[in-house]
């Protein structure tokens, strides 16, 4: 086959980076390939466009869709990851049934003591799930949870919280007094886990 003199050519960096965008998609779960073909898609789109208007050749929209795939393939792959470990992690995170105020719990000062309190109990939930998720139930007191290695607040500074655990073991309620330093107030914050 001869080539007329001035014919135009596809443009080589244009045809690569649109196969390898094709296989970046292909394969976005896997991020040995989807990431580096990924990449090279949209350094070798962006090439074969410079190369097409200095060279004047054929390939324009191939290098367009090897870049867009390219760019597509890796906001994929960084959307699968965000969903896989986003979901461990909110899978393995305490979700609040009931925090309970019941009223106005007052001036600065109170609510910045609640506040600290409401920190601590929040450490003991978080603390009280890895406990679950390594035994398969809570504890039967914090005791058990500290002697095993878990750090468990005893006390929100003012007075010994209150926890008891379902019959089962999948379920706690943990109270604090609050500022006022006597359960059964308004300003007393119970956090309860049940499965």
């Amino acid at each position: 086959m001869i080539k007329e003199r001035g014919a135009q050519t596809n443009s080589g960096l244009a045809i690569a980076g649109f196969v390898l965008g094709i296989v970046s998609l292909v394969f976005v779960w896997l991020f040995i390939i989807a990431i580096p073909a990924g990449i090279a898609a949209i350094v070798l789109g962006i090439l074969g466009l410079r190369q097409i208007k200095r060279e004047n050749k054929k390939g324009n929209a191939l290098a367009i869709i090897g870049l867009v795939l390219g760019i597509v393939s890796i906001v994929l792959y960084v959307l699968l990851i965000t969903v896989i470990f986003g979901g461990i992690f909110l899978r393995n995170t305490v979700s609040y049934s009931s925090i309970k105020y019941s009223g106005d719990i007052g001036d600065a000062e109170t609510r910045i003591t609640t506040k600290s309190i409401q920190i601590k109990v929040d450490a003991n939930a978080q603390f009280l799930e890895q406990y679950k998720n390594k035994y398969g139930v809570y504890p039967k007191d914090l005791n058990e949870g500290t002697a095993k290695g878990y750090y468990l607040y005893r006390n929100d500074g003012y007075t010994d919280f209150e926890y008891s655990t379902t019959l089962d073991g999948k379920g706690y309620t943990l109270k604090s007094a609050g500022f006022d330093k006597e359960f059964n107030t308004i300003d007393d914050i119970i956090f309860e886990i049940s499965d």
